[in-house]
């Protein structure tokens, strides 16, 4: 017993000593959110999650990364706001077709700079 409080007050320490990387908790959010609104099952539950991802790409947006990747890393950026603008036009629209469609851009999208800056 002594050695199982001994080895839970380790894990907790630990724990409590990491470090919370927001591009990597927001691009978290962003992939929970991305997933939910690929599952939702009504308009509504959409538009919440989608309101979510973009305060995560808010957050993810505003960080730095290496210098090296900087550039790329703004160029993703600046797609996905761009894609992002379409979907709010077709949200604001009512068309949920035209939304859905840049929805799979935005995946794409994803891919495309994540394969780029060998993210998992």
């Amino acid at each position: 017993m002594k050695y199982w409080l001994s080895a839970m007050a380790v894990v907790v320490a630990l724990g409590g000593c990491s470090k919370h990387d927001p591009l990597h908790d927001s691009m978290e959010d962003m992939g929970g959110s991305f997933k939910a609104m690929r599952d939702a099952q009504s308009d509504e539950a959409l538009q919440s999650q989608w309101a979510s991802f973009k305060e995560a790409l808010a957050v993810a947006e505003a960080q730095k990364v290496a210098p090296e990747d900087q550039a790329k890393f703004d160029e993703g950026m600046q797609k996905l706001q761009e894609t992002v603008a379409q979907i709010d036009a077709a949200l604001a629209a009512g068309d949920m077709a035209a939304a859905k469609q840049q929805f799979k851009a935005l995946g794409e999208t994803r891919k495309e700079y994540h394969d780029a800056l060998g993210v998992d």
